[in-house]
């Protein structure tokens, strides 16, 4: 899942936990996100996921349940 990026077909809540005090953000459907990193927070998967230049925490299973994997690769195919 690390470096994958995933389209949201559903828009989802994330934390910006980089803000003081911590805030909910909502990131739009049809937003790509790229996983940089895989948690385990009190008791949930979590994964902090770059967005629109930020880097915010989302459960792992919002992610499996409303995102799609895409392939950002430049100069492949036939």
């Amino acid at each position: 899942m690390v470096g994958n990026s995933y389209r949201l077909r559903q828009s989802t809540s994330a934390v910006n936990e980089r803000a003081n005090p911590p805030q909910l953000v909502t990131i739009p459907d049809e937003v790509i996100v790229t996983v940089l990193k895989q948690s385990r927070k009190n008791g949930h998967d979590m994964l902090i996921v770059e967005w629109s230049h930020s880097q915010v925490s989302i459960f792992a299973v919002d992610l499996e349940q409303r995102g799609e994997l895409v392939d950002l690769a430049i100069g492949t195919g036939a």
